[in-house]
């Protein structure tokens, strides 16, 4: 199996964690929907290369960015952005380690 999937389903598994925390940590809970609709996913695009993306419901934009009405909340790109941060050493070594497998 390749390191970078590995990786890549670790990095998305913690960041999906610490969005639900925030989530609950800023009471944005009112039905529920928003905390489960908080998912990552792990795919191979077309060019062969592994691809970590996170989706939410469709107005959980809104509430993480704000709007002219209300505050952003950033509850959502801020860890995504601050989990890929942290992890880009590991990430270009597990790159190294799916090449060097493959050769």
């Amino acid at each position: 199996m390749s390191h970078l999937k590995d990786l890549l389903n670790q990095i998305g598994r913690e960041t999906v964690k610490l969005i639900d925390n925030e989530i609950v940590r800023q009471n944005l809970i009112k039905t529920g929907a928003l905390r489960n609709s908080i998912e990552y996913n792990v795919i191979m695009n077309s060019k062969a290369e592994w691809r970590l993306t996170f989706t939410q419901i469709y107005y959980g934009f809104f509430l993480d960015s704000g709007t002219r009405k209300i505050s952003a909340r950033n509850f959502f790109q801020k860890y995504i952005t601050d989990q890929i941060d942290k992890y880009t050493p590991d990430i270009t070594e597990a790159t190294a380690l799916d090449l060097l497998d493959d050769l």
